[in-house]
């Protein structure tokens, strides 16, 4: 929510001067209050109307936040998964392996290979 004052600039039995002094002790404390603008009414050509009118700005908030924590962490490890195991086709009447053995008279047998 934002808050400002608005400010007649002339009273009755009040001379100018004094009038000004006194408008500007009010804005001070109105500064120092956090009121976030402060408008001077402008007589033009008519004593008893006054056009409001932005005549001085207190300058912006400042809030102060903390600042966000730095989570730092640990980059991620990889790990390759193991290799998909391997088969080899082979015909058991002639105890060979595909590609050595291009044909089989009965179906080939899927067995995994071992490594050497």
């Amino acid at each position: 929510m934002h808050f400002g004052l608005f400010i007649e600039e002339s009273r009755r039995g009040v001379d100018h001067t004094t009038g000004f002094r006194d408008d500007f002790e009010l804005v001070e404390v109105a500064e120092a209050s956090g009121v976030d603008g402060v408008w001077l009414g402008e007589i033009h050509f008519n004593p008893d109307r006054s056009v409001m009118s932005p005549w001085w700005y207190a300058p912006p908030p400042v809030y102060a936040y903390a600042q966000p924590p730095v989570i730092v962490q640990p980059a991620p490890v990889y790990v390759a998964p193991p290799p998909p195991p391997q088969y080899g086709y082979l015909c058991q009447s002639f105890n060979a392996y595909y590609p050595q053995t291009p044909t089989c008279p009965e179906p080939w047998v899927l067995v995994p290979v071992r490594p050497y």
